[in-house]
C-alpha cells in the first residue's frame, strides 16, 4: 500500500496531467475557432477530496499509460469537431501513422457528445465498432474504462463571448461533463437504455453483436439521438466475397455491409445517412473519396514510423525516424551469417519447394541438410542478436519472428531450433493459451522475466496488437505481401510506435516494396488492398542495372555533358553521311573514348546521385542509386561469381563503349548497354561499358532524320541518350493516381458518379 506522501505525489501528477490536457485543448480550440473550453478544476478538487480516487488510481499504477490522452490526440479530436459540427459531410476518417495513438484518439471522440450538445443542443451517441479479435476487444475495453475514469468528470464551457444552446438539460448545465452527458442526457428518454460500456464497444462479427448494434441505433434514432459510428480499421474485410457452392457462385455479405444494411432496413435510411468516422493508417478505401472528410493524426518527435501517406505528410513540421529496415540479404551481411540470405521457409517445409529453390540458389545438399543449415543459421542469428542487444537500456529485450502462417509448422521449427531455455524465453503467441491475450500482457506475464525472449507469431499480432518498446527486433519471412495493406499492417506496422527503436527484417521482395513506398512518401506503388481498385495503374518495373541520361533532361550539367560527347566522341567517329561508321573488323582494337573522363570532369555522376537532382531528372527512379565509376566492380546480374569492370586503356582515360542507332529514334528504350556487353562466345572477356544512342539530323534545320528503314539521306550525327551501368539494380516506379472501393464494398454507394465511372472504366491495379 502506498504511503500518504506517495498518494499526495500521485494526485499531484494526475492534477498536472489534467491541467496540461486542458491547456492543450484550450490553446488548439482557440486556434481552430472552436468556442468551447475545457475546465478541469472541479474534477481535480474531487480527487483531492478523495471522491473517486480509487477509480483513477490506474493513472499512476499502470506501466503502459493506456487510456491517457496526449496533446497530439487532443488536437486531432478538435480538428474532427470542426467537421462534425458543420455536418456537411457525414462520413470522415482519421489518417494516423501506424501505432500512433489512434485508439486513444477514438476514445477522446466521446467528447463530441457533450461539446456538440453544449453548442447546438444536438445529442450525438458515439459508439465503437472494432475488429473481430477478442484480444482487441479486451485491450480497447481496458483503455476505454481508464479514459472514462480519467476524463469523464472534466467540465466543458462556452468560451467568453459565446452562448450555449438553449433548452439544455438542467443537470448538464450544472455539470457539463462527459459523465453527465452519458449518464443523464443519453438516458433522459425512458425508451433509450443507459449508455453503459458494453453498449459503446462492439466487435465486427455477425450474430448477436450485429443485432445489438442495430437495436441501439434504432432506439437512439427513435428518441432523437444521433448515432455516431467510430470504426477502427474500416478497410478490414470491407467487401463482399464470392463463394463457390453446389448451387453456384454465392455472394457473401461482409459484416460492415450487413451492419449498414440492417440499420437502413430498421430505421428507413440510406447509406448516405450513416454518421461515421474511420481510423486507420492505411485507409485506401476512404482516402480519395470526395464525400469523405479527412483529418490527419498529429505526431510528436518521439514517434518512430512512417510519417506520410499517398505522397503527403501525415503530421507536417515534425521530424520522424522510421524503424531500421533490412532486406534479408542485407541483414545476413550485417550479422555476418551469409546463409541467412538463403533461408526460404517454403523450401524448409516442403521437399518440392526445396528442389526448385536449391536449383535457383545453387545449393548442392539434400533437403535434410538444408533444414539443418536453416536451423543453425537461425539459432546463430538469435544468439548473435542477444549479444548485440546485451547493453540495451531495456534489457532484457524481445525478438519477434513470423516464419509461417501455420501454427503446426511454427511449433515444429521451435522444437528443431533447440534454443537454450536458460538463455532465452520462448513465447508462443499463436497457441490456444494466448487466445484473447494482448501482446503486452503476454510479454508482461512471461515465465522468465529475467531473460530476453523471442515471440513466435503466425497470423496474429497484426492490426489489433501493439508491441511494447522492449520488443526491439522483428523478422518476417513472408515471401511477398499480397498488397500494401497487409505489408504495412503486419510486423512492419507493429514495429512502429512511440519511443520505439525497432529493427525490421523482411524478404528482399517485401523490402523492395517498402523501399519504393518510403521513396515516394507513401504513394500507391503496389496493389493497395483487395477491397480497392487503383486508378491510373501502378508499375514497379523489373530491376534495371543501368541509368539513362537523355538530351531532353532540363539540367544544365547534363546538357554540358552531351555537348562534350558530341564534340569529343560522336563527331570524331561518325562522319556526315547516310549511315553510322563501319563496325570494327575482327581482330581490330575495340573503339574506346573519353566518356567516363568527360562524366568525371563535369561531375555528372555525383550530380545525378543528389536526391533533389535525381527527383527532377529521374522521377521514375524513386530510390537512391550509385553509378559505376572507372575503378568500380559490379557483379553480373545472373552469374554472381562473375565480376564486371570497365575496359580501359593503359592510361585509364578512355573506355570501351558502343554506338547504337535505333530504328525508333528518340523513343527507343535502353535495350542495349546492360551491365556488360561482351557476353557472347565471340568476345574475349566480360566487361561493362557505356552505350551512346545517336540520331541523324539535318544540320540546316536541326530536325531528326529517322530513315534507318527507308530511303536514306546524308546527315550529321548527335547523341540523344547515354547509358551507364549501376553498381546495384534499381526499379523504375510509377504510382497510381487514386484508389476507390470495389463494387462489392459497403462504401461503394458513397462514390460520386464520376468516381464510380472512373473506377469501372479503369485498367485496374497495374502490374506488380
Amino acid at each position: 500500500m502506498s504511503s500518504p506522501r506517495n498518494v499526495v505525489d500521485d494526485i499531484a501528477s494526475y492534477e498536472r496531467h489534467l491541467l496540461e490536457t486542458a491547456h492543450a485543448f484550450n490553446a488548439w480550440a482557440t486556434h481552430r475557432g472552436l468556442p468551447v473550453r475545457m475546465k478541469p478544476e472541479r474534477a481535480i478538487k474531487a480527487i483531492k477530496d478523495g471522491v473517486g480516487i480509487a477509480r483513477v488510481s490506474s493513472f499512476w499504477n499502470s506501466a503502459d499509460h493506456s487510456g491517457r490522452v496526449h496533446d497530439t490526440q487532443v488536437r486531432t479530436v478538435i480538428d474532427c469537431m470542426d467537421h462534425l459540427l458543420k455536418k456537411e459531410q457525414r462520413w470522415g476518417h482519421i489518417l494516423g501513422a501506424m501505432q500512433s495513438g489512434k485508439t486513444t484518439t477514438s476514445l477522446a471522440l466521446q467528447w463530441a457528445g457533450p461539446i456538440t450538445y453544449l453548442m447546438t443542443g444536438r445529442r450525438p451517441y458515439p459508439f465503437y465498432i472494432i475488429s473481430s479479435q477478442t484480444n482487441h476487444e479486451a485491450q480497447t475495453e481496458t483503455e476505454l474504462n481508464r479514459f472514462l475514469a480519467y476524463y469523464e468528470n472534466i467540465d466543458f464551457q462556452m468560451a467568453e463571448g459565446h452562448e450555449q444552446a438553449g433548452n439544455l438539460d438542467p443537470m448538464f448545465v450544472h455539470s457539463p461533463s462527459l459523465a453527465t452527458y452519458r449518464e443523464h442526457v443519453l438516458r433522459n428518454k425512458k425508451d433509450f437504455a443507459e449508455a453503459k460500456l458494453e453498449k459503446l464497444l462492439h466487435r465486427r462479427v455477425a450474430g448477436k453483436n450485429l443485432q445489438r448494434i442495430v437495436e441501439i441505433t434504432r432506439d437512439a434514432t427513435a428518441q432523437g439521438y444521433e448515432p455516431l459510428m467510430i470504426i477502427d480499421e474500416p478497410q478490414f474485410g470491407a467487401s463482399d466475397r464470392l463463394q463457390v457452392t453446389e448451387d453456384g457462385v454465392v455472394e457473401r455479405k461482409c459484416v460492415l455491409e450487413q451492419i449498414f444494411g440492417h440499420i437502413e432496413e430498421a430505421i428507413g435510411v440510406t447509406r448516405e445517412d450513416h454518421w461515421l468516422i474511420g481510423l486507420s493508417a492505411t485507409p485506401f478505401e476512404f482516402n480519395d473519396m470526395q464525400r469523405v472528410w479527412q483529418v490527419r493524426q498529429f505526431l510528436s518527435a518521439n514517434y518512430s514510423g512512417f510519417n506520410y501517406f499517398a505522397g503527403d505528410s501525415i503530421s507536417p513540421d515534425v521530424t520522424i525516424t522510421p524503424p531500421q529496415t533490412f532486406a534479408l540479404s542485407g541483414f545476413a551481411d550485417s550479422v555476418s551469417i551469409p546463409f541467412v540470405a538463403q533461408i526460404s521457409m517454403p523450401a524448409y517445409a516442403k521437399p518440392e519447394s526445396f528442389e526448385r529453390y536449391a536449383l535457383q540458389i545453387g545449393y548442392g545438399g539434400t533437403h535434410a541438410e538444408y533444414r539443418a543449415d536453416v536451423e543453425k543459421a537461425l539459432r546463430d542469428m538469435i544468439y548473435k542478436l542477444l549479444d548485440q542487444y546485451k547493453n540495451d537500456d531495456e534489457w532484457p529485450i524481445g525478438l519477434c519472428v513470423r516464419a509461417f502462417n501455420s501454427n503446426l509448422k511454427t511449433e515444429e521449427l521451435i522444437a528443431a531450433l533447440k534454443l537454450d531455455p536458460e538463455r532465452i524465453d520462448i513465447i508462443k503467441y499463436y497457441s490456444n493459451e494466448m487466445r484473447g491475450i494482448a501482446v503486452k500482457r503476454a510479454v508482461a506475464e512471461r515465465k522468465r522475466d529475467d531473460l530476453p525472449f523471442i515471440m513466435f507469431v503466425t497470423n496474429r499480432a497484426r492490426m489489433a496488437d501493439a508491441f511494447p518498446t522492449r520488443v526491439r527486433f522483428f523478422m518476417d519471412f513472408g515471401k511477398m505481401a499480397s498488397d500494401l495493406n497487409s505489408l504495412l499492417q503486419g510486423l512492419l506496422g507493429r514495429a512502429c510506435g512511440y519511443n520505439k527503436k525497432s529493427t525490421v527484417v523482411l524478404s528482399d521482395a517485401n523490402y523492395g516494396i517498402v523501399e519504393s513506398y518510403v521513396a515516394t512518401e507513401g504513394e500507391y506503388i503496389y496493389r493497395t488492398s483487395r477491397h480497392t481498385v487503383t486508378m491510373g495503374g501502378y508499375r514497379r518495373g523489373a530491376p534495371t542495372s543501368m541509368v539513362k541520361f537523355r538530351i531532353e533532361m532540363d539540367d544544365s550539367l547534363v546538357q554540358s555533358f552531351f555537348e562534350r560527347i558530341d564534340k569529343e566522341v560522336v563527331g570524331p567517329n561518325i562522319p556526315f553521311g547516310e549511315s553510322m561508321s563501319v563496325p570494327r573488323q575482327k581482330g581490330e582494337e575495340p573503339r574506346r573514348g573519353p566518356i567516363l573522363q568527360i562524366a568525371e570532369e563535369v561531375g555528372l555522376f555525383d550530380h545525378a546521385e543528389e536526391p533533389s537532382v535525381r527527383a527532377e531528372i529521374f522521377p521514375q527512379i524513386v530510390t537512391k542509386f550509385r553509378i559505376a565509376r572507372k575503378n568500380n566492380e559490379v557483379r553480373h546480374g545472373r552469374h554472381l561469381d562473375t565480376v564486371l569492370r570497365y575496359d580501359l586503356d593503359a592510361e585509364g582515360k578512355n573506355c570501351r563503349y558502343t554506338f547504337r542507332w535505333p530504328t525508333e529514334g528518340r523513343s527507343a528504350g535502353a535495350r542495349g548497354g546492360a551491365p556488360g556487353r561482351a557476353k557472347g562466345k565471340k568476345d574475349s572477356g566480360q566487361h561493362m561499358e557505356p552505350t551512346i544512342y545517336v540520331e541523324k539530323y539535318d544540320p540546316k534545320t536541326g530536325e531528326a532524320m529517322n530513315d534507318k528503314k527507308s530511303e536514306r539521306r546524308p546527315g550529321a550525327w548527335r547523341a540523344f541518350m547515354v547509358t551507364f551501368p549501376l553498381i546495384d539494380p534499381v526499379r523504375e516506379v510509377r504510382s497510381a493516381e487514386a484508389a476507390y472501393p470495389v463494387a462489392r464494398s459497403p462504401y461503394d454507394p458513397m462514390l460520386t458518379g464520376d468516381e464510380r465511372h472512373t473506377r469501372d472504366t479503369s485498367a485496374g491495379a497495374g502490374t506488380p
